[in-house]
């Protein structure tokens, strides 16, 4: 099984739970058609300024997947690839420490 989960403000959004094994066509179609979906609940405004974050899951990476957050996400998007890359792996740093606070 998969899950997905978001944090934006003080909502917490999801978790979907994806049946598939995941793979960079199945993400890239979550993020297409069902991101959207879950973040409806999210006000316009914080949607506009909101940092998709990622793991260093492969299929976070592939060529296809980047473009569709470069369109959608410009220069907001953290991960592998992405102008913003994950900070360095430190045992008192963890990446939701770096971007949040």
């Amino acid at each position: 099984m998969n899950f997905w989960c978001g944090i934006i403000n003080d909502m917490l959004i999801g978790p979907p739970n994806v049946e598939d094994r995941m793979t960079d066509h199945s993400y890239l179609q979550f993020l297409q058609n069902d991101l959207p979906e879950h973040l409806e609940v999210v006000p316009w405004d914080t949607r506009r300024h909101m940092y998709l974050q990622h793991d260093g899951s492969p299929i976070h990476y592939t060529r296809k997947v980047t473009q569709h957050l470069n369109e959608w996400y410009p220069n907001r998007w953290i991960g592998r690839g992405s102008l913003i890359n994950w900070p360095a792996y430190s045992p008192y740093l963890t990446p939701f420490d770096f971007c949040l606070w």
